[in-house]
């Protein structure tokens, strides 16, 4: 989540904070993404948030996967 207004967003519940940290040491890459942005979204603008979030951490994904 994020906080009200566009700021810094709020801090992970320490369950999502042990979710991440048991999923990073098995080696997935964890991105967030702000609830309140997600939830405007048409499925194209979905897809393109979630597929440049993939990008920056290091996951090639469409044309770039096929490689």
């Amino acid at each position: 989540g994020g906080a009200p207004g566009g700021g810094d967003p709020a801090p992970p519940t320490p369950s999502t904070a042990l979710k991440r940290r048991l999923l990073g040491a098995a080696g997935w890459a964890v991105i967030s993404i702000d609830a309140a942005a997600w939830s405007g979204l048409d499925s194209a603008g979905a897809e393109a948030v979630l597929l440049g979030e993939l990008r920056r951490v290091g996951v090639c994904v469409g044309k770039e996967a096929d490689r």
